[in-house]
C-alpha cells in the first residue's frame, strides 16, 4: 500500500519523544531531553492546548522558554516531532538496502571489513580492511571472487618504527606477481618495482629502483656514465652517478662513483677521441687499469694506437665511460 505524505526512510525509524514538566507558576525556562533544530520541531501543550511556536515559546539549544509561566498543577508537556529525532537501527545479517546508500558523515566499521559486489566478505569484488596488524594493515583489496586471499590488486601501507612503505600489489589468485613500493623519506624515499621470478611461485624480485635524485637502478640500466675532457685540467662534461675524475698523469684517470656499486664484477665500456683539435690522434683506446676496478670506481688508461707512430699514452679531449652491473 502506498504511503500518504512523506515516505519513511529505509533502515531508519522515527522516535517521537515526550517531555513532561511540573510547572510551579513562576518558572519559564525548562530543559528539553533533546535539542530541536528550531521551535517548529516541537509541539508544546499547556492544559492540553497546543501553543504557537515563537509566539508562546522559543527554543535555544535544549532550553525551552515560555512567554508566560505555566500555572501550578496544569498539564504541561512537549512532543519532539522534528526530523532530527530519527535514530538509526541495526539491520539484521543478510539484509539488503534497496536503492542508493548515502552516508553524509563517517562510516565506521568496528571489526571486519566492508565488502562490495558479492554476498559475503570472502567473495567480495572490492573490500576495505580495518587497519589491523593481523590483516597486514591492508587498506584496499580488489578481488576476483574466489577466495579471501585471491586479490588481483591490493593497496597496502606498512608501518614500522623506522619507516612507512606504501605498496601496490598485483596478484594471480593468492600469488603476488608484481609490486610497486614507495618508501618514505625516513627510509630512503626511493620507488621500487618488482616482478615475479620465473618458476619460483610467489617469489618476487626487485627489477628497478628510482632514487630520489632521479637515477634509475637495475641490471638493465647503466649504473654510471661520464663524458669528460682529459686534456689539461680534467673537466666533467656530463655524467650520471659520477662523483669525480682523478688525473693520475698522462693517459690515466679514475672515475669515482657517487653511489658505490654492489660488487666489482661490473662491465666497463670506454671510448677516447682527440677529434676536437685534429684527426692525428683520433684513434684512442681505453683500457682498464690492473686492479683498478672496485665498487667505488674504475681506473683506466687512454692509449693512442697508430700503425705509423706506435702506441703511446695520451690525454684525449674526450673520454666516455659507461658502467653496467649490480
Amino acid at each position: 500500500m502506498p504511503f500518504l505524505g512523506k515516505t519513511p526512510a529505509q533502515g531508519f525509524v522515527n522516535s517521537v519523544t515526550k517531555d513532561d514538566f511540573t510547572p510551579n507558576g513562576t518558572t519559564t525556562a525548562f530543559t528539553l531531553s533533546k535539542t530541536p533544530a528550531t521551535a517548529n520541531e516541537i509541539e508544546v501543550y499547556v492544559g492540553n492546548v497546543r501553543q504557537e511556536p515563537t509566539s508562546s515559546y522559543s527554543v535555544s539549544g535544549a532550553t525551552l522558554t515560555m512567554t508566560e509561566a505555566p500555572a501550578t498543577g496544569i498539564n504541561f508537556y512537549v512532543m519532539h516531532i522534528g526530523g532530527t529525532t530519527q535514530s538509526s537501527t541495526t539491520l539484521p545479517g543478510g539484509s539488503t538496502v534497496p536503492g542508493d546508500f548515502n552516508v553524509s558523515g563517517d562510516l565506521d566499521v568496528a571489526t571486519g571489513h566492508v565488502g562490495i559486489g558479492a554476498v559475503s566478505n570472502t567473495l567480495s569484488a572490492l573490500y576495505i580492511h580495518e587497519n589491523d596488524s593481523s590483516q597486514g594493515n591492508t587498506q584496499l583489496h580488489i578481488h576476483n571472487n574466489k577466495t579471501d586471499d585471491a586479490a588481483v590488486l591490493r593497496l597496502e601501507s606498512e608501518r614500522t618504527s623506522l619507516n612507512d612503505v606504501g605498496q601496490l600489489l598485483f596478484a594471480n589468485n593468492n600469488s603476488v606477481v608484481a609490486k610497486i613500493e614507495a618508501r618514505s623519506a625516513a627510509d630512503d624515499g626511493n620507488l621500487k618495482f618488482y616482478t615475479g621470478a620465473t618458476g619460483s611461485g610467489n617469489t618476487i624480485v626487485e627489477r628497478l629502483e628510482i632514487t630520489t635524485d632521479g637515477r634509475a637502478l637495475s641490471q638493465f640500466t647503466a649504473k654510471a656514465w661520464v663524458s669528460f675532457n682529459g686534456s689539461g685540467t680534467v673537466a666533467i662534461k656530463d655524467h650520471h652517478n659520477i662523483a669525480s675524475i682523478t688525473d693520475h698523469g698522462v693517459g690515466e684517470y679514475t672515475a669515482s662513483f657517487t653511489n658505490s656499486l654492489a660488487n666489482a664484477n661490473y662491465a666497463t665500456v670506454g671510448m677516447g677521441s682527440n677529434w676536437e683539435t685534429t684527426n692525428t690522434d683520433s684513434y684512442m683506446s681505453v683500457h682498464g687499469y690492473e686492479g683498478g676496478q672496485t665498487t667505488a670506481g674504475q681506473r683506466v688508461r687512454t692509449i693512442r694506437m697508430r700503425f705509423d707512430a706506435g702506441t703511446v699514452y695520451k690525454d684525449p679531449k674526450t673520454v666516455n665511460l659507461v658502467f653496467f652491473g649490480d
